[in-house]
């Protein structure tokens, strides 16, 4: 099992974690509802820290039912699929580096975070919860054993 190690974390990662949030939130300020916003707010997601996933986990699992599954990396179809059906999102621990800023090759934490699964963290998008929790089960019963 892959837990966060939140110390870890150097100031160059924290001030990736800055800039990205600064750049996407600006454009999501033109491009996203409203919830949007109030859900980053509502699970701690800021532009100052990089999300502390047990913090994140307390506000998310009252708010939804789901959860951030910290994870090492890129993750196969049936792990992936899985851990969806247990409604938890699997996230990297580690962070892009400001030379992989604009492109990286698998998801870090920011894609994971912020970009993947951000719409499900709001109230009131229940069905959006209820679709994330079973399109993986139907999908797992098409995957090869």
């Amino acid at each position: 099992m892959v837990q966060q190690q939140y110390d870890r974390y150097t100031a160059q990662d924290q001030l990736v974690w800055k800039v990205l949030f600064d750049r996407q939130t600006a454009l999501l300020h033109k491009r996203a509802c409203s919830a949007f916003g109030r859900g980053l707010a509502a699970v701690g997601f800021h532009r100052n820290a990089i999300p502390d996933f047990e913090q994140v986990n307390q506000r998310l699992l009252k708010a939804t039912g789901w959860q951030l599954e910290p994870v090492q990396g890129l993750l196969g179809d049936a792990d992936f699929f899985g851990l969806l059906a247990q409604r938890k999102f699997p996230a990297t621990v580690w962070i892009r580096s400001m030379e992989q800023f604009d492109f990286i090759e698998e998801p870090d934490l920011f894609h994971g975070c912020l970009g993947m699964y951000r719409c499900s963290w709001t109230r009131p998008l229940p069905t959006f919860c209820i679709f994330w929790a079973a399109w993986p089960r139907s999908t797992c019963m098409m995957l090869p054993p």
